[in-house]
């Protein structure tokens, strides 16, 4: 949503209901994005009690932040770019999820420890990240 379909204004309004996390916010979101928020509620509903505090805002501004990069063709600088495109890449939300999909064998201490960004999860996230933007780079060139 953050990249293709939403608005500036609507992928504000989909982080301000990420950040609330409340079911309330369903109904100022536009009707392309009340299924996503859902669904995030749904499944995430026990298991945000279990996050590391505060990941999933950080989520969402961080897609936000791109977003708004994207709107007005501002080109970020490596450090930036790469502060931002840690936090939306796709590895720590792999991470998570399989430690939530992990029931009881996940324990507090498993997302304390991941929180922490260990060097092992953030050269694994770099690798994910920069071979992700690689491939997208090719595909847009066709090579």
């Amino acid at each position: 949503m953050y990249d293709v379909h939403g608005t500036i204004e609507e992928v504000r309004q989909f982080t301000d209901a990420i950040e609330k996390w409340d079911i309330s916010s369903l109904d100022q979101l536009p009707e392309y994005m009340r299924h996503c928020y859902q669904s995030l509620l749904d499944i995430f509903a026990e298991a945000i009690l279990q996050r590391p505090e505060g990941h999933h805002i950080k989520l969402t501004r961080a897609h936000l932040q791109e977003a708004e990069w994207c709107q007005v063709n501002y080109f970020p600088t490596f450090e930036e770019y790469m502060n931002v495109a840690l936090v939306t890449g796709a590895f720590k939300m792999l991470l998570v999820s399989s430690f939530v999909l992990m029931g009881d064998v996940a324990t507090r201490e498993s997302f304390d420890w991941m929180s922490k960004d260990p060097l092992i999860v953030r050269a694994s996230s770099v690798i994910c990240r920069l071979s992700d933007d690689i491939v997208e780079k090719l595909e847009i060139l066709e090579i």
